[in-house]
């Protein structure tokens, strides 16, 4: 880390002394206690882990030796079924995840569609439309 250095004398001509000395003082003031700061979110951060290493750790050795659910589960894991079960359970993940995402997709849709319809009747008033449903998709007479 460099040293503080002083501010030339152009930057303080014409100011009366005391508020100079306060204008020196201050950019030293702001960084120490900017340093102070930083240092406490190091400090808290290293805290932070060294507490949850801490709880692990003790976590481990209250359980050891002792029947858990995790070892119900793995044991569950290991047998012929699990992969059957991992597969149903992926497959129902990845349903639900495309459900979310086609309603987030005609919701945005939705939302961007209005003002867009604005916008062209303003530019164009006599501009047809496609009459698609308000979440972009085909009418059900059409279909």
């Amino acid at each position: 880390m460099g040293r503080l250095r002083k501010p030339s004398s152009d930057y303080l001509e014409g100011q009366p002394p005391e508020q100079s000395s306060r204008q020196l003082n201050l950019p030293v003031r702001v960084r120490i206690i900017d340093k102070a700061f930083d240092l406490a979110k190091h400090l808290i951060t290293c805290s932070a882990i060294v507490l949850v290493i801490y709880l692990i750790g003790r976590t481990i050795s209250d359980l050891a030796g002792k029947t858990t659910l995790a070892d119900i589960v793995i044991q569950i894991l290991m047998s012929g079924n699990a992969r059957e079960w991992a597969s149903y359970a992926v497959t129902g993940g990845a349903i639900l995840w495309g459900a979310r995402e086609r309603r987030l997709r005609k919701s945005t849709i939705n939302h961007l569609s209005r003002r867009l319809i604005k916008t062209e009747e303003q530019l164009d008033p006599n501009r047809t439309s496609s009459h698609l449903t308000e979440t972009g998709d085909t009418r059900p007479e059409d279909q």
